[in-house]
């Protein structure tokens, strides 16, 4: 049994499907993201535009340093 584990983590591992699998998990939440700010804009059309302005950025502000991370971490696996 641990062998056969062993022997996955070896597949799994060589191929990056870790990588693979953040990057991706990462581009999801991006793309929910401004999902979300888009459908919270039209909703909320009544707001002043700083307002908005503050939530949106609010939202994504902090979200920018992990995709940085991710695409960083991912581009150093792939060279």
């Amino acid at each position: 049994m641990i062998e056969r584990l062993t022997q996955f983590w070896e597949w799994f591992d060589n191929r990056d499907i870790d990588k693979h699998l953040m990057s991706w998990a990462v581009f999801f939440v991006t793309c929910y993201l401004i999902y979300w700010t888009t459908e919270f804009v039209w909703a909320h059309h009544e707001k002043p535009g700083l307002d908005i302005g503050a939530i949106v950025a609010a939202l994504m502000l902090p979200w920018t340093p992990v995709q940085a991370a991710v695409i960083a971490w991912y581009f150093r696996a792939r060279s």
